[in-house]
């Protein structure tokens, strides 16, 4: 993996953080969707980073379903100013939600995620879930549709825990947290935009500080995980705390949007789906804790070696963060 940022690939950098800051700044529907052209021809160059790990293909995959759903997007927008039938109108804003879930990598297009997630790079991931998520989301915030909304995310929320259970690859957890995460943000946004915001940098946050430990120890898999309690335990300790903080466990940080958006479901009487987001959560959290069950058990088993200062580590005093602003709920 090439950890090299060129001065070429630090200017389409810029450029993809000035598309999103676009993106956030428009209420059109033409500049969202150019800023989201931008963000893509902006991304694809970074991809190029990791060339030995086959991120041609990744390229072109990327490439093919962002091109086919802004097509769909600008294609549906047209009719959306066109068309003067309520019925049909419809029928265009669904078609609209369809490209854009096409774009997150959200049920039903999930797959492209999880192909892509396993040929770039730890920095690339981050972005891919993260910040390629802002325009999409914001393109949602214009057009609100409350069923398709909710119907989603309960179908989004099922297939990410389930499919995280039988995952061994750290990138492919990382997506499907994602999936899960992103289906909370979303419900945020039908209620509360304070706490989206709040939810996606502590999301964003938790991500980079996790996905940064996986880089410098250079872990893909989760038998490389249960390898670094003799290499290094302050990143593994590091790396349980992100784990258990993206698991919403209590008092870390990750625990306070969850709980503050499944109250706000609550008092707009979506219990059923609260319930079933709160058991599909205990889900997601299981897997979590079965990596950091697993690393700590099979470690236990391990000769004891030397312990020596690695040459990279984790600034883990960051993790405090994770502690004390999980407590203001």
């Amino acid at each position: 993996m090439k950890n090299s940022f060129n001065h070429q690939n630090f200017i389409f950098f810029i450029s993809l953080i000035i598309s999103v800051f676009l993106g956030l700044s428009s209420n059109s529907f033409l500049i969202l969707w150019m800023a989201m052209e931008i963000n893509l021809f902006s991304f694809i160059p970074l991809m190029s980073v990791d060339l030995e790990n086959n991120s041609e293909k990744s390229m072109v995959l990327y490439f093919l379903i962002q091109s086919v759903s802004s097509m769909i997007i600008f294609s549906s927008m047209i009719w959306l100013t066109l068309s003067k039938i309520n019925m049909i109108n419809q029928l265009v804003i669904s078609t609209i939600f369809l490209g854009i879930f096409m774009k997150m990598g959200v049920f039903p297009f999930q797959f492209w995620v999880i192909s892509l997630i396993e040929s770039i790079s730890w920095m690339n991931c981050f972005i891919l879930l993260t910040i390629q998520k802002i325009i999409p989301i914001t393109m949602m915030f214009c057009m609100l549709q409350k069923k398709i909304i909710l119907i989603i995310c309960f179908f989004n929320s099922m297939v990410a825990s389930i499919s995280g259970l039988t995952i061994f690859s750290l990138r492919k957890i990382f997506s499907f947290s994602s999936m899960n995460h992103l289906t909370l943000m979303i419900l945020c946004m039908t209620f509360s935009k304070k706490i989206f915001k709040m939810y996606f940098i502590i999301y964003s946050f938790m991500n980079a500080m996790g996905m940064k430990i996986m880089n410098l120890n250079k872990m893909l898999f989760l038998q490389e995980m249960m390898m670094m309690t003799k290499k290094n335990s302050l990143d593994f300790i590091s790396i349980i705390v992100v784990f258990f903080s993206m698991a919403g466990i209590p008092p870390f940080l990750g625990f306070l949007p969850k709980a503050m958006i499944l109250m706000k479901m609550v008092e707009n009487s979506l219990l059923f789906l609260s319930l079933s987001i709160l058991i599909l959560n205990t889900i997601t959290s299981f897997f979590y804790l079965r990596l950091s069950y697993m690393s700590l058990i099979l470690s236990l088993n391990m000769k004891k070696e030397v312990k020596h200062k690695p040459k990279n580590s984790f600034p883990w005093f960051l993790l405090l963060t994770l502690f004390p602003l999980g407590l203001i709920l």
